[in-house]
């Protein structure tokens, strides 16, 4: 019998040799399906069960990167980009859009590079926010709540991943 990981290793194994790019982001869901984001396509990809690969979700004219599924409602976080605009898009877990955060309540851009994408318990996301070497954290209705640059002490801030606390 075929252990689960090598099903889903022979999965993106395979979204990879169809481009011979790495540049691929994935996230595993509660339901144990693997979503890939494929940017040259401008979608994410959902494999069940190691086996059948399907466009989940279309991105229209924005390319998706980072991914992230959430473990407490099921929701799909992708950090997109088109030209130099950045933004979080947020869908429910069948791919409908609910909610895109790009900007403060000044109308500011909160985004240069999204690498990485988190939440806590109470749905208030976390992203590294790569060439602005900040951490850039909103709460769940998408609203700016602060941004971490790092200590004065320090020459270069470079955050690359991220994680947050179960209790916060």
């Amino acid at each position: 019998m075929k252990n689960r990981a090598d099903e889903l290793k022979k999965a993106i194994d395979s979204i990879l040799i169809e481009r011979h790019i790495s540049k691929v982001t994935n996230t595993v869901t509660t339901k144990g399906e693997l979503l890939c984001t494929k940017y040259w396509v401008n979608s994410v990809y959902r494999v069940k069960s190691g086996k059948s690969i399907n466009k989940f979700i279309k991105t229209g004219n924005w390319e998706p990167g980072a991914i992230y599924s959430s473990p407490i409602n099921g929701h799909i976080l992708v950090g997109m980009e088109r030209n130099s605009d950045q933004k979080i898009t947020r869908y429910d877990k069948e791919g409908k859009k609910l909610q895109d955060i790009q900007w403060d309540d000044k109308g500011k851009t909160l985004y240069k590079s999204v690498k990485y994408i988190t939440e806590n318990i109470k749905g208030d996301i976390c992203t590294s926010n790569f060439w602005a070497r900040s951490v850039v954290v909103v709460r769940v209705l998408g609203e700016y709540w602060f941004s971490y640059t790092g200590q004065e002490s320090q020459d270069v801030f470079m955050y690359r991943c991220s994680g947050t606390h179960p209790g916060l």
